[in-house]
């Protein structure tokens, strides 16, 4: 893959700047020049350029150093406190940005920005933007970006190969075009080459005599293309003695800017004398689907598929989504294929041309990324209602009555221009200037890493009068005021409801059997039931004073159903244990001791929120929090949790050692973020309050 490029005339890369920029929401929640009691409600990012900039950025800057005009609207408390519906006051300024690429992602930096009375340098820089690179594949390792003569080049190199730091080669402003695609002939020679190596090894076809060569040529019928030939010794004989056979071949590259699309014409031809058995062989061998010539760093290097099964077979197979491949003629010892696959392309761009000559291959294309047409921002209007919810506190043996309020969601959408545009969501985060008033009613409950639908919660302080509120949200979606209904009079609850409620806290404390059971207590968090959520219940079940040799045994249960058995024994020469369990549909845990004492228990009990999940890559072994880092233990690779990006980093060898020492569990609480594995997916939760049922026992430090 080494030195292919994607080149840039200077004012389309500006502008897909300030459409990567018009994407994201606001990214701080004060800024210095405005004053700490102004809330930033919305940015905007305009006229964005290349410059050199001042020497203090120059400094700080790992790569293209750019400058944006903006515009950012903000409020102050007061003004929202005045009114739902004021209107913010604007200010202008500049920021200076530092834009570079790494590995396979395109990153946007804020350096400093200067508005209202001064300038505001952000150290270490603020990450805005992390955009996945338009091509390639996980072995993208490196990527330059580079500036020269008024074009931008992302220069783009593969695991283990040598960054080459030449200049660009600007080819751009011979072919015109707002952006160009180069794949330089040396890559798809090398593409082909490694690829037909790896498929003759993969399908066991026989071992490699000689290595494939190619070169990159001009047939007489003025088509460019590769030719070239491996030497393969096939053991399979299939009724003949095994053999050897030079595999030769020849491709034409034919692209077409009106199709998009980019046909290779592929001829195969060999030396051997029993073609018949070399088609045998290769049968015999049991080509995988995927084949040779499979699925490269670039659509364009998709040069087919299973071309060897259809040597054998001889059926009409598909390349890719949107790619084919069929056999087009057969000689005595040779068989002829045409490949059809879509060129590469910038997403949401236009081809206008599409050249292959003794370079290589090069698509040129028009900029199709304007800036957002439309923003939305979802929340409930004009205020939030609340309720009271009653629990059970055993701790204390009473019931409480607190009030609750509706869950605000925040749920940030963009509109892209375009008929056929659809709404894509932006991950909202809740900032710490989030407010709710008066602070002696009512208090916050909302998550710390950004979300597709953001919540706040709302709830009242125990003994606080429960009068009208004001909730303020400062989200990255904007600020927002809602105001907080009063839940009305208390429940009243007759003595005999309240002795009901009271007697699973005495019967859970004063009896223990060898075998019992534990219900579920807490009830679900308010209005989250309505809101389609998955809930997770968890469950932390503590004992002491276990018996020397004693074992305690836990099984989730569901109603009229048994699970499987989880042991808990303290460890050698203690006399704790603690089983922690998940569970979605069961309603209780039956516990069995193999002692005759009975040891301290106490339970704890939560329901577990989802917020964001992330689909696995392999199984786990467990979850480890290492300072202030979430780690996820897998059979051949740990991986770092990046909650900003809602992602999975694989770790260095070195953080892998350090935390192959840690204790892995099935639970990490991270900035107030709950992580379970459940079903092949992590879970972002925000946890609900702890229902405590016994106070005897070890404290319930996990939680």
């Amino acid at each position: 893959m080494t030195n292919l490029e994607i080149e840039l005339r200077e004012e389309s890369a500006s502008h897909l700047v300030e459409h990567l920029l018009s994407r994201i929401g606001t990214p701080f929640p004060t800024l210095a020049g405005l004053g700490t009691t102004r809330l930033v409600h919305a940015v905007a990012w305009n006229h964005v350029v290349f410059e050199e900039g001042p020497e203090a950025v120059r400094r700080r800057a790992r790569g293209l150093v750019i400058r944006a005009e903006v515009e950012v609207r903000h409020f102050s408390i007061d003004e929202l406190r005045a009114a739902n519906d004021a209107e913010p006051k604007v200010s202008r300024g500049s920021a200076w940005l530092d834009v570079r690429a790494r590995g396979g992602a395109l990153e946007i930096d804020l350096l400093e920005i200067a508005i209202g009375s001064g300038n505001q340098a952000f150290i270490p820089s603020q990450r805005l933007v992390g955009e996945v690179l338009p091509v390639g594949e996980s072995d993208i390792e490196t990527a330059l970006l580079m500036r020269s003569d008024g074009i931008v080049t992302l220069r783009l190199f593969g695991k283990g190969e040598h960054v080459d730091q030449r200049p660009p080669s600007n080819h751009a402003l011979t072919f015109g075009g707002q952006w160009l695609i180069h794949v330089p002939a040396n890559v798809i020679m090398t593409t082909f080459e490694r690829q037909l190596t790896d498929t003759v090894v993969s399908a066991n076809i026989g071992a490699i005599e000689e290595p494939a060569a190619s070169e990159w040529l001009q047939y007489d019928d003025g088509a460019w293309g590769v030719r070239g030939a491996i030497g393969v010794l096939s053991e399979k004989g299939c009724g003949v003695a095994s053999f050897s056979v030079d595999l030769e071949y020849e491709t034409r590259l034919q692209p077409s800017s009106d199709t998009g699309e980019l046909v290779t014409s592929i001829v195969l031809d060999t030396n051997v004398s029993d073609w018949d058995s070399f088609k045998c062989a290769l049968f015999w061998a049991g080509m995988p689907a995927g084949g040779l010539f499979g699925p490269g760093f670039v659509e364009a290097m998709v040069l087919s598929s299973p071309v060897i099964a259809g040597i054998a077979s001889g059926e009409l197979v598909d390349a890719k989504p949107g790619g084919r491949i069929e056999r087009i003629g057969e000689t005595d010892d040779g068989v002829a294929f045409r490949s059809i696959v879509s060129l590469p392309s910038l997403p949401r761009n236009r081809i206008v041309d599409a050249v292959v000559d003794a370079r290589g291959l090069f698509v040129l294309g028009t900029l199709l990324a304007p800036p957002v047409q439309a923003t939305k921002v979802c929340l409930p209007s004009p205020s939030l209602a609340s309720e009271w919810s009653t629990r059970v506190d055993c701790g204390q043996l009473r019931v409480v009555h607190e009030p609750s309020a509706q869950v605000a969601i925040v749920e940030h959408t963009i509109t892209m221009p375009g008929a056929d545009a659809r709404p894509e969501n932006v991950p909202a985060r809740t900032f710490t200037s989030t407010t709710v008033e008066p602070a002696e009613d009512w208090r916050l409950d909302y998550e710390r890493f950004p979300s597709a639908r953001a919540r706040i919660r709302v709830s009242g302080v125990e003994g606080g009068r429960a009068r009208e509120g004001l909730l303020i949200a400062h989200t990255s979606a904007g600020v927002f005021a809602r105001r907080v209904a009063p839940p009305g009079e208390p429940p009243v609850l007759s003595e005999v409801v309240v002795k009901g409620l009271l007697a699973g806290c005495r019967r859970l404390r004063s009896e223990w059997a060898p075998s019992m059971r534990l219900l579920w207590r807490p009830d679900p968090p308010p209005f989250v039931e309505r809101s389609g959520k998955r809930l997770i219940r968890h469950w932390l079940v503590a004992f002491k004073d276990v018996a020397e040799g004693g074992m305690i045994r836990l099984r989730i249960a569901a109603t009229g159903h048994g699970g499987d058995w989880v042991e808990a024994r303290p460890s050698d020469g203690q006399t704790e244990a603690f089983v922690e369990l998940l569970m979605e549909t069961a309603t209780h845990v039956e516990v069995e001791s193999s002692g005759t004492s009975a040891p301290n228990m106490r339970v704890a009990q939560r329901y577990l929120v989802e917020e964001s999940n992330i689909t696995l890559p392999e199984p786990t072994a467990g979850l480890v929090k290492r300072g202030r880092k979430a780690f996820l233990r897998c059979a051949s690779q740990t991986y770092a949790l990046d909650l900003g990006r809602l992602r999975l980093e694989p770790v260095t060898d070195a953080d892998a050692i350090a935390v192959a020492g840690c204790q892995a569990g099935s639970t990490v609480t991270l900035g107030g973020v709950v992580l379970v594995v459940v079903d092949g997916n992590l879970l972002l939760c925000r946890p609900g309050p702890i229902d405590t049922q016994v106070t005897e026992g070890l404290p319930c430090e996990a939680f």
